[in-house]
């Protein structure tokens, strides 16, 4: 009885997306499309902020743009044994700009920018 308790409660919960995005811009239009779509939405400033709001809330899944610092949330994101099965979409402004064959180990989907709503969305109901 307390697994489907457990079960009915974790699916009423909202997902929760941790959206790291270096263009305050683009991250506020993110946001709005993810809480549009029901999600709970975590948006961090920085990386340092990001590794902090995930060690107090675990996201179900990270949106992230490509940037040095980010590479290394990344790594401890896979590290920790709380936060390494967490799914990464990778925003990428170039098809091949993330050299996707040498981060098929952090990387769960690429979203290539721009955008539309729609295939933001697409790219994270792959994954939650």
């Amino acid at each position: 009885m307390e697994s489907v308790q457990n079960n009915a409660e974790s699916s009423a919960r909202q997902q929760r997306i941790l959206v790291l995005e270096s263009s305050s811009v683009t991250r506020q239009l993110i946001t709005d499309v993810l809480h549009s779509a029901g999600y709970d939405v975590i948006a961090p400033v920085d990386v340092k902020e990001a590794m902090q709001r995930i060690k107090d809330v675990i996201p179900d899944l990270v949106l992230t743009d490509v940037n040095s610092s980010v590479i290394e949330l990344l790594a401890q994101l896979r590290k920790n044994r709380n936060s390494r099965y967490i799914p990464v979409a990778l925003l990428v402004d170039k098809p091949d700009e993330s050299g996707r064959k040498n981060d098929r180990a952090f990387i769960n989907q690429w979203i290539q920018k721009p955008f539309t709503p729609e295939t933001l969305l697409e790219g994270i109901r792959k994954y939650i």
